[in-house]
């Protein structure tokens, strides 16, 4: 790959979920390459999610033209269970993925 090579989005790695924060907080995380930097979207069901006091996306570049995209949900309550999905898009092409959050009642 050459450094002005242009990149439709592409995932090396799906969205999967881990906790931190003793399960206080809940970090959907994907990998992906593209260039130039794609705009990030997630998704709760329909609702395009925004950032705010319990909802953070970031987006890091940890090698040229590969990324590292996080959702962090704070104070997790059962109805953030449901589909999440992840758009990334710039001018090459556009790739998205879902992921389903259950709660298991101990």
């Amino acid at each position: 790959m050459v450094a002005g090579d242009e990149i439709a989005p592409a995932f090396t790695k799906k969205p999967f979920i881990h906790e931190e924060e003793n399960g206080n907080k809940l970090v959907f995380e994907c990998h992906l390459i593209a260039n130039p930097k794609p705009d990030i979207a997630w998704y709760h069901e329909e609702k395009r999610l925004r950032e705010d006091v319990r909802t953070a996306i970031k987006s890091i570049e940890v090698d040229p033209h590969k990324y590292n995209v996080t959702l962090e949900l704070k104070d997790v309550t059962e109805n953030d269970k449901g589909q999440y999905r992840i758009s990334a898009q710039n001018k090459r092409g556009e790739v998205s993925a879902t992921i389903n959050l259950t709660f298991i009642r101990k």
